[in-house]
């Protein structure tokens, strides 16, 4: 049977696809007519149909009711666009107009959706014979979801079954989930399988599958889990893990839940995985109804988990001396709780202020409750002299609180360095911004640099190598300046690196590395090199080395096509490279054979 595309009826927003269907016979030929016309509506049809905005990255549709969350399953147009909900959200099938799904609300989904901290309740799924079963049931590589709630869900499918997302490819960040998740394998309280990114976030489902790869937080996943925890009762066969029931490269942190397993590789944190890909992670001992302890991560009493010393390396609210994130708060005698939580943490998110003036960062800042008489100066590549850069702190505040501005003094000039780029007196690296303008300048690509602190990147991604990038993809071989210079890290960190392209080569800190060139001394941690199916040449320290690279170490997870680092964090060497360790870097080849 041929089926065309066609406007029947005049149908042009939801609502009238609502009443059609209700004085329909509801004979088959007539609701897929229906279904068929609303997968065509215009964009203008499009934005008639939700509270708001575009469906662009900088002007999201706005999503104020059930209908108009449930309508972007229905439209194949809806599905790319830019989402952003204005209030909570109630799929409690009791209500008026309320059902039991079967089968994802949203099913596969390659745009970005921005809960702003709003909650999506009473979500009901009944699909035993299904896969790919949550609230979305597949987001694609390069689609993102955060600031999102998933609260009292009920869901029930067969494989890849979450409350959020049955399969993620993209990034899941800040969001949680409560209630109940059972399926067969692949079943997990926030995510049932994933190969992207999830940071920042928690679930306390109670999670139940009948096979293997089930997991209180997500039931197998390929990409990095940082910062996140789960607290639910989980039980499965195989794979079986508190937070992680297979494959998992985990950092910062824990899981408190029981878990039960019947078959093998059954974990308070991880059911499968491997102890040196699992760092500074904890789970509730044994002893106080936690575990089993197989090793993976660390255990610790009911009582070690209510205390701040136990989680030595986190990055917690109120202190830089452990990054600036501040991804953790500790109030007294509780666990860990995610910065964003402000009910238990009683702080205040900080509205963002790139790009103002000062007096009007300092009004946006006022409005919201913060005191805002300090200014802070930092350098910035792109954002002009005397615009705010960012806040100090960045995120979040106590009500009341004092919040700088930090404005910017323009791209950084090296002339004011105490160095002078030579080997005798090498250029000094403090920040981030004095790192990050060694990209604009190639014509400093053969000098001397140290670095005297460690550094964080935290809050950027890059599209390239931060230093000596290739400069067309298109074509084959090298296309750009080589780093011939050196740097000594001098034992000190550079943290939360992020790279992600679909088509870009030679990936890392350091693009190329040439003859004569010299890294040494250099730690980076929890970086993120993400390159697509054309990407060659990727990892943590240098894409390609021909010079010599010693000393160094990472953690984190790359991905690419070819020459894809492995322990010694280059993709390729023709030169030396000599007491390098990876403690944990996951290697993902996209396309093509390993």
């Amino acid at each position: 049977m041929r089926v065309g595309c066609q406007r029947i009826g005049g149908i042009g927003s939801v609502a009238a696809v609502y009443a059609i269907e209700k004085r329909s016979s509801g004979s088959r030929s007539t609701v897929l007519a229906i279904v068929l016309a609303v997968g065509c509506l215009s964009p203008a049809g499009l934005a008639r149909q939700f509270a708001g905005g575009s469906g662009e990255p900088n002007d999201p549709y706005q999503i104020a009711t059930a209908e108009q969350l449930i309508s972007i399953g229905r439209d194949p147009n809806s599905l790319p666009k830019h989402y952003v909900l204005v209030n909570d959200i109630d799929l409690d099938p009791n209500l008026p107009g309320g059902r039991v799904f079967t089968l994802a609300v949203v099913g596969t989904f390659g745009g970005s959706f921005d809960g702003e901290g709003y909650a999506i309740r009473n979500l009901v799924i009944r699909a035993p014979g299904r896969d790919n079963v949550a609230l979305f049931g597949y987001v694609k590589r390069g689609g993102q979801v955060k600031n999102l709630g998933i609260e009292n869900t009920d869901i029930t499918g067969t494989r890849y079954v979450g409350g959020l997302a049955g399969l993620n490819g993209g990034t899941v960040s800040s969001c949680y989930s409560t209630g109940h998740v059972t399926g067969r394998e692949y079943v997990g309280g926030l995510v049932g399988c994933g190969s992207g990114m999830i940071s920042a976030s928690y679930s306390t489902c109670t999670v139940t599958g009948t096979g293997s790869a089930i997991g209180g937080l997500v039931g197998s996943n390929d990409a990095k889990i940082v910062c996140c925890y789960s607290t639910g009762r989980v039980t499965g066969q195989d794979y079986v893990g508190g937070l992680v029931g297979n494959n998992a490269v985990v950092y910062f942190s824990y899981s408190m839940g029981h878990v039960t397993g019947t078959g093998s590789y059954v974990g308070g944190l991880v059911g499968l995985g491997s102890s040196k890909c699992t760092r500074n992670c904890f789970f509730l001992a044994p002893v106080d109804g936690g575990g089993p302890d197989n090793c993976i991560g660390g255990a610790l009493t009911a009582s070690q988990m209510r205390q701040r010393s136990s989680f030595a390396g986190w990055d917690f609210w109120g202190t830089d001396t452990d990054g600036t994130g501040d991804q953790w708060f500790m109030a007294t005698d509780s666990c860990p709780a995610l910065v964003w939580q402000t009910g238990t943490t009683g702080l205040r998110a900080i509205p963002a202020v790139a790009g103002l003036s000062l007096a009007s960062a300092q009004g946006v800042l006022r409005e919201a409750g913060f005191v805002a008489e300090e200014v802070r100066y930092d350098f910035h590549r792109t954002i002009p002299k005397d615009l705010a850069i960012h806040t100090y702190p960045s995120s979040f505040a106590p009500a009341g609180g004092s919040v700088a501005v930090v404005l910017s003094g323009g791209p950084y000039d090296s002339s004011t360095n105490p160095g002078d780029g030579t080997a005798g007196n090498p250029y000094e690296i403090q920040t981030a911004s004095q790192l990050e303008s060694l990209a604009d300048h190639p014509e400093l690509w053969d000098r001397h640099f140290v670095l005297t602190t460690d550094v964080d990147l935290a809050g950027t991604t890059y599209s390239a190598a931060l230093v000596a990038p290739d400069t067309n993809d298109s074509n084959d071989g090298f296309q750009g300046t080589a780093f011939t210079g050196s740097l000594d890290g001098q034992g000190h960190k550079i943290w939360d690196l992020s790279i992600a392209t679909e088509t870009g080569d030679y990936l890392g800190l350091f693009g190329m590395v040439g003859q004569g060139a010299q890294i040494e001394n250099l730690d980076l941690e929890n970086i993120e090199v993400l390159g697509g199916v054309g990407s060659y040449y990727v990892a943590p320290v240098a894409g390609f080395n021909a010079g010599t690279i010693s000393g160094c170490t990472a953690t984190g997870s790359v991905s690419g096509h070819a020459y894809i680092s492995g322990p010694t964090l280059v993709g390729y060497s023709s030169g030396i490279v000599t007491d390098c360790q990876a403690g944990c870097v996951s290697m993902l080849r996209v396309g093509g054979t390993r």
